[in-house]
């Protein structure tokens, strides 16, 4: 009998692969386009940002709206179909998603509200929030009495 061992990581490919699989069950019609789809996104932390990344191939500035309410961050738009000529006879396949998206987001760390930017370039809007500064940490001298 062998054993199999499975970690953390593992667990969490098989996760994300099934959250993938059910937004394109939930989110496409039953032909596979049209209502709605599910940007990719990165987040990511340095020393003085949290930074969100999301792949936003052909949607315009003005189609999104980037909310922020405490650490939760909302990113929700459309996507407008594509370059294909409406007076197309025969489609022969189908695979840019448009319509409406919606992606919700827990930050990890409190980010300073003014000091929120966007960019979109390239395709991909990058939304950085600058972390919350706590008081200064410093050492408490104990007098004995």
């Amino acid at each position: 009998m062998s054993r199999v061992r499975i970690t953390f990581g593992d667990l969490e490919q098989i996760h994300q692969k099934m959250c993938k699989m059910m937004d394109e069950v939930f989110t496409k019609s039953p032909l596979g386009v049209g209502h709605g789809w599910r940007p990719s996104v990165d987040i990511y932390e340095d020393a003085e940002n949290v930074v969100v990344v999301a792949e936003l191939a052909g949607v315009e500035a003005g189609d999104i709206e980037i909310t922020l309410d405490g650490r939760i961050v909302r990113i929700a738009g459309h996507r407008r179909p594509g370059l294909v000529p409406r007076e197309a006879v025969r489609f022969y396949q189908l695979e840019i998603d448009h319509g409406a998206f919606d992606r919700v987001f827990r930050l990890p760390v409190d980010v300073e509200e003014q000091g929120v930017s966007a960019t979109l370039r390239e395709g991909y809007l990058r939304v950085q929030l600058p972390k919350r500064r706590g008081p200064e940490r410093r050492q408490v001298t104990i007098e004995q009495g």
